[in-house]
């Protein structure tokens, strides 16, 4: 981290200390025009190189006589404009655009510059000769081109640009026409050394160079600042994970609650979102900056969540004590912490959703880039706010194990109490609502999980990464969606709003203004030319007027479409503009006359030249042009101020986007959301229709002439009125608003309940991959708890995640395959519809003589296009004669000619029918060719009909056919799920019963048998399993009886070794009597003494005897009396008191301040630690002895630790240590510590000791408490 700041400032440091100097703008002119001109040469030289190809190509062709089609076959990879090759002056064959041959003979050979419209080629022409034609070879490659057709106009294609690095000076390309005096350029020139054009730049555009160079900057400081955040983000996480230092994670949690705000309101977020380039950002996507909020919120919550869990791992201490204040205060602010994440969650999703066009409920299996990123941290957020919620839960619990039961009663109650304080606050008076219900669900569920897990916490460690992960998406992913279901009425419903304020404004919006503009601004930029007849320089006439209409058009004009003309004196039109793929029909007539009288009633004259607006609409324009105007405008010869030399004429009217044809309705929209759109618009007025209107495909919504009364009802309540309309053909959500006497009705189909199951599977399986990566991430960090399969412990659990797992990838890879199916079976579908329609119109075309010199094509076409769902294209030889959409060709966005194998098959080998591919901007396009013959059978000409295999309706089909597929495969999903659960428990039950009865064998029972039920392998292991226990209650009771044997006898040894020790001396004493007595009869004073000490001494071996009996007894029965509840500390206490004048012994003692309660038989537990600390001042060194016994309370147990500083035990000796009649001592039984672990034991407790060499011994006695 350290680093990236370092490299950081250094940026910031050169960016600082790099000011701009002429000098070095003046040399960044001069490379960048350098740069232009050579990367205008590479792009020449490979035009050459490519012409000279084909031209190989050809002659190779020509000698092996392979024909045209081969030919093509060979040059159709070529990255070019259009090929055409004439023979003996003859179009003889072509690819793409063709090329036509220059009216002067000129050059045989070499490069020339075109401008054909909208267009600039470069162009290389070769000769090639064979036998005795001569072939001419034209290539072409694009220089620029521009379009304001919506649907292209990101893909117009301009040399400026293809070469320029950022932070290059701006240059321009000139190939016709003069550049400005005060420019620097450089001449470009042709292989031959031909000028044929300049690249020239202007210090005018300084301020866009430094503005780049800027931008560039801004952007690399964003990239810096954004990386540095992260590398913060992941080090205060990997740094909250190794610290158990209390401080420090309150110093970290309180940085990150300020931090939080900060980022957000501090201006930070807006600035780096300022520094995205322009167009690096979707432009349909509104609502970044409420996004980039969205994302912050999610990554702090998640530090949150990391610092909260180490500072409550740090302070977490069970606690028992009998004050109830400090739990009822805690669950107090655990339910209202609750209920606000779970609320800040809710409210920023549903916010979020309701403020942005992220599409969520679009049929595409791979969501776009929008809706994939809220699905990921919508998961996220939700993950960060359930976890703060579940680990104060369950930490609560832990510290609080005696008053678990009241935790969730409390929080409840200051759940709801939060709840209505916030919606009093906020002045929201909604008693219920949904989002009442599902933060009360979410609540119940967390404290379920809480309390689950607290009370069998194995079942947290023992389960799966993958079954954790599956649980969780869960939960996460049904939250979300009912949140993305309840929103989507609030979608809809602001949607709905938005067309009717659309569709009313309609008829207020002036087109009149707009035209009147555009003509005023052509005829003054038009003016140079007025000295220049149209014969003069028709060429540069007609390139001129269409750029300067185009740049006259303004970018907020961007709904409106334009058909401006260029007329000479007479009406004949020179030159033309349009925006639209179909100009309409009555659009090309103006009648001069009219145009003359209007500026003679008007009295227009030269100097007070003006437009003139013609307010009378064309008779029957159809409803589809919601807006219409058209004029004038004349420019006159600047000699002669009397004389007309030209006309500006032009319509500018608003059409509504006819989606219901293929090819129409991909090109008008903007976005491909516009293909899915579905409204129905209606306005009435008393009741009655008096205008209406599809936006989009039509989706079978109900429409009226009247107004029914229930909704003229309903209307007249309010002015705006919501509700759900349920009908046969689906559900629609309607509005109604009124305004005066007019009632303008919207409607639009709500998403079915297939739409929905198929969205939610979408989120689900986005959060499972996207699960199973960090998960799988994590468990290679080391977080072994994450493991995908590595947690479980019983084979069923791992069978059934496997293949829950494995359904998971095969139902989703089902699904694709399903899609890549039925989309091939569309594309089919498509083109034998293609074919049916080209049959059925041809035959029409047939009947009405199209061809013939009298017939009107453009007519006919209409006719047919007004009931046919199709655009038409008709060809005469190889060019296109007429078509429903002639901006395609005019506006060179699709080749005037017949594609060369369409022609081939046609007309060569007298084909009918032929299919072929092509691309208009970023959509792929299938066109269907027919031939079409006149009375003798003769081909006449050729029909074509362009169409979209993902046209909106066909995609909506296709996409309907998936969710309901979809559903079918959840359905069976589900059940193979519950199959393999069955199947799962079906294969385990035996070894359940296998394993329940190893269990039983391992505690001593040797008669368990397991039914046999099949005669698969689990039969042979439960046969094999039978005969085990058979052979081991054999074996068992052989070894018992044994065992007993060996038990009585070596019972019988140790009792007799035991007496036989105090019976000798006893014996020895007795018989010294006897002897003295034998020897001195009468020496009774003598043998008074003697007696009286043999007697002490027999006394003595009686009672080691008596001590003997009882040590055996103790050892068979360790407690004879019931337990009581006794004070630990003061037992511990008197144990110790015992050895307080003892001066060889130094005993401490450790005890919690408050009494420790715990079941004991208080004499034999005293028995037990008197034996430890005898065992203890037994292993002292040298007399020092020193002993600690401590008394600890961990939650539902005490812990006794008995300490010395002996030598400690042997490592051969540990194993043996409380064995009975083991002892590392001469003397005693060796029942001291085996009696001690019976005692324990016998209170239900645990011992054990830790030991090392020469640094003593610690035993430990575990005991329940009270």
């Amino acid at each position: 981290m350290i680093l990236v700041i370092l490299g950081y400032a250094l940026f910031e440091y050169s960016l600082n200390n790099t000011p701009f100097s002429h000098d070095g703008i003046h040399n960044s002119i001069r490379q960048s025009l350098d740069e232009g001109s050579g990367f205008f040469n590479e792009y020449t030289n490979d035009l050459v190189q490519s012409a000279e190809h084909i031209a190989e190509l050809t002659d190779q062709a020509l000698a092996s006589g392979s024909g045209r089609l081969s030919l093509f076959e060979q040059i159709k990879g070529l990255d070019l404009w259009g090929i055409t090759i004439y023979k003996n002056g003859n179009k003889w064959f072509w690819k793409d655009y063709v090329i036509s041959m220059p009216v002067s003979a000129g050059q045989l050979s070499g490069i020339s510059v075109r401008n054909l419209n909208n267009v600039q080629i470069l162009v290389h022409q070769q000769i090639l000769h064979f036998n005795d034609d001569t072939y001419t070879i034209f290539a072409a490659k694009r220089l620029s081109q521009t379009t304001d057709l919506p649907f292209i106009r990101e893909g117009d294609f301009n040399l400026n640009t293809m070469h320029r690095d950022r932070g290059y000076f701006q240059i321009y390309y000139n190939f016709f026409g003069t550049i400005p005096s005060d420019a620097l350029y450089r001449t470009l020139y042709s292989p031959a050394s031909d000028s044929i054009g300049t690249v020239w730049a202007t210090y005018e555009d300084i301020q866009a160079y430094v503005s780049a160079i800027k931008e560039n900057q801004q952007l690399w400081r964003l990239i810096f600042q954004v990386f540095i955040a992260l590398v913060f983000f992941f080090f205060l996480i990997v740094l909250s994970n190794q610290t158990e230092q209390l401080y420090f994670s309150v110093i970290q949690l309180l940085f990150i609650i300020m931090m939080w705000p900060l980022l957000l309101y501090s201006g930070l977020l807006e600035y780096w979102l300022s520094m995205i380039p322009d167009g690096a950002v979707n432009r349909e996507f509104e609502a970044l900056f409420e996004f980039a909020r969205y994302v912050v919120n999610t990554l702090f919550l998640f530090l949150v969540l990391v610092s909260v869990h180490n500072l409550l791992s740090v302070t977490q201490k069970p606690l028992k004590n009998e004050s109830y204040f400090r739990i009822i205060g805690l669950s107090i602010l655990f339910g209202t912490l609750s209920l606000l994440l779970i609320h800040f969650f809710l409210h920023a999703t549903e916010s979020l959703l309701i403020n942005s066009s992220i599409s969520l409920m679009d049929l595409e299996l791979a969501p776009d880039v929008e809706s994939f990123l809220f699905y990921i941290f919508s998961g996220l957020f939700f993950t960060a706010s359930s976890g703060i919620i579940l680990t104060t839960g369950y930490h609560l619990c832990l510290s609080e194990q005696d008053k678990t039961k009241i935790i969730a009663p409390i929080s409840l109650i200051s759940f709801f109490t939060a709840y209505y304080v916030i919606e009093f606050v906020i002045g929201s008076h909604l008693i219920l609502n949904w989002t009442l219900g599902l933060k009360t669900i979410l609540f119940l569920l967390f404290i379920m999980i809480v309390h689950f897990f607290h009370r069998y916490p194995e079942v947290y460690t023992d389960m799966s990464g993958f079954r954790k992960l599956m649980i969780s998406v869960l939960i996460a992913s049904t939250t979300i969606y009912i949140i993305i279901w309840n929103t989507n009425n609030d979608r809809i419903d602001r949607d709905l709003l938005e067309e009717v304020a659309e569709f009313t404004q309609e008829h207020e919006i002036s087109t009149r203004e707009i035209l009147f503009e555009l003509l005023s601004d052509t005829e003054q930029d038009f003016l140079q030319f007025s000295n220049l007849t149209p014969s003069d320089q028709i060429f540069r006439i007609q390139t001129q007027f269409q750029r300067t209409v185009q740049n006259n058009i303004r970018q907020n004009w961007g709904n409106y479409a334009f058909h401006i003309r260029l007329l000479t004196s007479n009406g004949n039109e020179l030159s033309s503009y349009s925006t639209t793929l179909d100009t309409p029909t009555w659009s090309s007539y103006f009648n001069i006359n009219i145009m003359l009288g209007a500026y003679s009633g008007e009295q227009i004259r030269w100097q007070t030249n003006r437009p003139v607006i013609w307010g009378q609409r064309p008779a029957n324009l159809s409803e589809r042009y919601t807006s219409f105007d058209r004029g004038w405008i004349p420019i006159y010869n600047l000699y002669n101020e009397t004389e007309i030399i030209l006309w500006v004429a032009g319509d500018v009217y608003r059409e509504r986007p006819d989606y219901n044809k293929p090819l129409r309705a991909v090109l008008s929209a903007d976005t491909p959301d516009d293909w899915r759109k579905s409204f129905y618009l209606a306005e009435f007025r008393e009741q009655r229709v008096t205008r209406s209107t599809i936006k989009g495909i039509y989706r079978n919504q109900p429409q009226y002439n009247r107004l029914p009364e229930l909704e003229n009802d309903i209307a007249l309540q309010d002015s705006v009125i919501f509700f759900t309309n349920i009908t046969a053909d689906g559900n629609f959500r309607e509005v109604l608003v009124r305004d005066g006497n007019t009632i303008i009705k919207a409607s639009t189909p709500v998403p079915e309940i297939n739409h929905h199951l198929f969205s939610f599977f979408r989120l689900q399986i986005v959060l499972i991959f996207f699960g199973l990566f960090c998960f799988s991430l994590l468990a290679m960090s080391g977080f072994n708890h994450y493991s995908l399969f590595g947690q479980n412990r019983k084979f069923r659990d791992r069978l059934i995640d496997g293949l829950t797992l494995a359904t998971i990838l095969f139902l989703t890879v089902l699904i694709f395959a399903t899609q890549y199916a039925v989309n091939i079976q569309n594309e089919k579908n498509v083109q034998r519809d293609l074919i049916q329609t080209l049959n059925s119109i041809s035959e029409s075309l047939k009947e009405r003589n199209i061809f013939s010199a009298t017939a009107d094509a453009a007519e006919i076409l209409t006719d047919i296009t007004a009931t046919v769902n199709a655009d038409l294209i008709l060809y005469r030889e190889s060019t296109v004669q007429q078509s429903t959409t002639p901006q395609i060709f005019t506006q060179y966005l699709l080749p005037a000619a017949i594609s060369y194998p369409a022609y081939d098959f046609l007309y060569n080998l007298e084909r009918t029918h032929f299919l072929t591919t092509a691309r208009i901007g970023d959509e792929e396009m299938v066109i269907g060719y027919r031939s079409v013959s006149d009375a003798e059978g003769n081909i006449a000409g050729v029909l074509a009909i362009p169409t979209f295999t993902h046209s909106p309706v066909y995609s909506e089909q296709l996409l309907e056919t998936t969710s309901y597929l979809f559903v079918v495969y959840l359905f069976i999903f589900a059940l193979f799920i519950g199959g393999s659960v069955f199947l799962s428990n079906q294969l385990t039950k035996p070894l359940k019963v296998i394993q329940s009865g190893l269990n039983q064998i391992s505690r001593g029972d040797m008669k368990t048998k397991v039914a046999v039920t099949s005669r698969d392998e689990i039969g042979s292991l439960a046969n094999a399993y039978n005969n085990m226990v058979q052979r081991l209650d054999h074996a068992q009771k052989e070894l018992m009886k044994a065992e007993r044997e060996s038990a009585w006898k070596e019972m019988a040894q140790q009792v007799a070794h035991e007496i036989k020790n105090p019976l000798t001396p006893m014996k020895l004493n007795l018989q010294h009597l006897q002897r003295r007595l034998e020897s001195e009869p009468g020496n009774v004073e003598e043998l008074k003494e003697i007696i009286e000490k043999t007697t002490s001494n027999i006394i003595d071996q009686i009672e080691s005897l008596n001590k003997i009996a009882s040590d055996f007894s103790k050892f068979a029965r360790p407690i004879h009396e019931p337990k009581k509840n006794g004070d630990l500390t003061a037992l511990i206490k008197s144990v110790a008191e015992l050895y307080e004048h003892d001066t060889t012994a130094n005993i401490k003692v450790n005890m919690p301040k408050k009494v420790v309660i715990a079941p004991i038989v208080e004499d034999e537990l005293r028995r037990a630690l008197i034996n430890l600390v005898k065992n203890a001042l037994e292993a002292a060194q040298n007399g020092n002895v020193k002993i600690q016994i401590r008394l600890k309370k961990r939650n539902d147990h005490a812990t006794i630790q008995v300490k010395d500083n002996g030598k400690g035990i042997q490592e051969n000796d540990r194993d043996k240590i409380f064995l009975p009649k083991f002892s590392t001592k001469s003397s005693g039984t060796g029942l001291g510590l085996a009696i001690t672990k019976k005692i324990v034991e016998a209170h239900d407790g645990d011992i054990w000791f830790e030991s090392g060499k020469g640094q003593g011994t610690s035993f430990f006695i575990r005991l329940p408490l009270a």
